[in-house]
């Protein structure tokens, strides 16, 4: 369960680990997390330790891999990239938060951190701990085959209480006439921990004021011109934006297409979120951590040092918020939308949207006193939303895996991605059926069976920063069956004039399809 006291397993094993001569490893999903965890093996282990992200330069990287490889450090605190840390006696490899999706580099050279583990454990003859109370389905399979070893701990540290979920159904709030971001309870609940001096955290997984800028005449939507996406209006700098190229234009207030003034923004990001909490409670301080407030060295921590300091009562985020963050005085969370990454083109989406949801809930009442959360959907019937308020993970993971098996997904398959690029669409449509008719050749004179190819079909961002991308995929049992297909698909349609211009990313077992 969250707030189980894992971190204290794990400096246990640490110094079990070093009293025997060994090394070890402790991998945190993202670099923020690493200084909120190294301070716990510093205060016992000292200069033993190291931290180890891409945040440190050259020079100072240089210092701790010769310090590494000298023996002076024996402990490496990091990102995924520190699983290569050199150390000779490694005996122990740690991932926490081990579902989290940074674990894997989708670009070249692609690899997940917790494979990585695994190849060096088995070489060193040593022990992956994967610590999570929101497991891939993936690593939960494996246990539950007695692939790997579960461990369970079923209760919070010092015997706390879960916090107490609340699904708030959003369809009758706004058939009530409450047309705000806010359900009546949350409200009600904001308000009274400001009064009693507790803090509390708001959870929306989208950055921004207004998701997209829409014409109420002509349906005009404001669109990158690299990106197949809506741009995003940012208040604080009132421009328009684009989340992956970059790209910003001025604010418009005429539609292009059809020059009307009913130019309307329409969705919710965390300024929104921000905005409307300071107009609900005038005079009461609200930070807000998103990728937009921690640009820049240290301001990442200088956010979460102020709220953890007790300093300001609200805080808005988005998944930054979510991942083994520890505020004892936190004991009412509000999730503003739940339903956005329910709703993503992905198999994946439920098992995302249970552990954000149970990851964020897990932020509250982690003190003395027991904490409130308030999940506000517009689904509040399915699946994943009612087993996360419950905290109910293997629940979740009987249904989940049922669908699974049913239709043929991971664990109980692989998947080989292909995904082709090229400026001109024309080119890149041809060239993709092409690879993917030569793929069906392979498959047809080898008569293997039980593996299928899908597509091929447009990415669901099928442009990105000037590029049209779409994808072949391919399903199987056996990875190495998937490679050697795969190989020998590629090899044939690089031998044809199809193929030139065209870029390929392959990727074994892609986190997202």
């Amino acid at each position: 369960v969250t707030g189980s006291g894992k971190t204290e397993i794990y400096r246990a094993l640490v110094a079990k680990v070093l009293l025997e001569g060994g090394d070890a490893i402790i991998l945190v999903p993202e670099i923020s997390l690493a200084s909120q965890v190294s301070k716990v093996f510093l205060a016992q282990f000292g200069d033993l330790v190291a931290v180890i992200h891409s945040g440190i330069n050259f020079n100072e990287k240089l210092k701790i891999w010769q310090a590494i490889l000298g023996g002076q450090k024996k402990v490496i605190i990091g990102a995924r990239s520190a699983v290569f840390a050199p150390l000779p006696k490694l005996k122990l490899i740690i991932l926490d938060e081990e579902h989290d999706n940074a674990y894997k580099q989708d670009e070249n050279p692609k690899y997940h951190a917790r494979d990585v583990a695994r190849k060096r454990m088995e070489q060193k003859k040593g022990l992956v701990l994967l610590g999570s109370a929101t497991p891939s389905l993936e690593a939960y399979a494996a246990a539950q085959r007695k692939k790997i070893t579960l461990v369970k701990l079923e209760y919070r540290y010092n015997q706390r209480p879960l916090p107490q979920v609340e699904i708030v159904d959003m369809k009758r709030e706004l058939a009530n006439g409450n047309k705000s971001l806010f359900s009546e309870s949350l409200r009600e609940k904001l308000r009274d921990r400001i009064t009693k001096g507790e803090q509390s955290i708001l959870f929306l997984n989208r950055r921004g004021y207004a998701t997209f800028v829409f014409c109420r005449v002509c349906g005009f939507v404001a669109q990158c011109p690299n990106c197949d996406i809506a741009l995003t209006y940012h208040s604080n700098r009132d421009k328009l934006l684009c989340h992956y190229c970059d790209y910003q234009q001025e604010i418009i207030h005429l539609c292009p297409e059809c020059g009307s003034k009913y130019i309307r923004f329409y969705g919710q990001g965390t300024e929104r979120v921000e905005e409307e909490v300071t107009a609900l409670f005038p005079g009461v301080d609200v930070l807000r951590l998103d990728t937009d407030t921690t640009l820049g060295t240290g301001k990442h921590e200088e956010i979460l040092q102020k709220f953890r300091q007790g300093q300001v009562p609200i805080m808005v985020g988005t998944q930054m918020l979510a991942k083994g963050l520890d505020f004892p005085n936190v004991t009412l969370v509000g999730v503003i939308l739940a339903d956005q990454l329910l709703n993503m083109p992905d198999f994946r989406s439920r098992e995302r949207t249970f552990q954000l949801l149970t990851q964020v809930a897990g932020r509250a009442g982690r003190g003395t006193i027991q904490g409130d959360v308030v999940i506000q959907t517009y689904t509040p019937e399915d699946r994943a939303i009612i087993k996360a308020a419950e905290q109910d993970y293997p629940a979740f993971f009987w249904q989940e895996i049922a669908y699974r098996k049913k239709l043929g997904y991971p664990p109980f398959s692989h998947l080989l991605r292909i995904l082709l690029f090229h400026e001109n669409e024309e080119r890149l449509i041809k060239a993709a059926n092409g690879l993917a008719a030569r793929i069906r050749t392979v498959m047809s004179k080898q008569e293997i069976e039980q593996y299928a190819i899908l597509g091929p079909a447009p990415a669901v961002l099928t442009k990105l920063k000037n590029e049209y991308r779409w994808q072949v995929l391919l399903k199987g049992k056996n990875p190495a069956v998937l490679r050697k297909i795969a190989h020998s698909g590629i090899k044939a349609f690089y031998d044809d004039s199809l193929s030139s211009g065209i870029n390929l990313s392959i990727e074994l077992n892609p986190l997202s399809v």
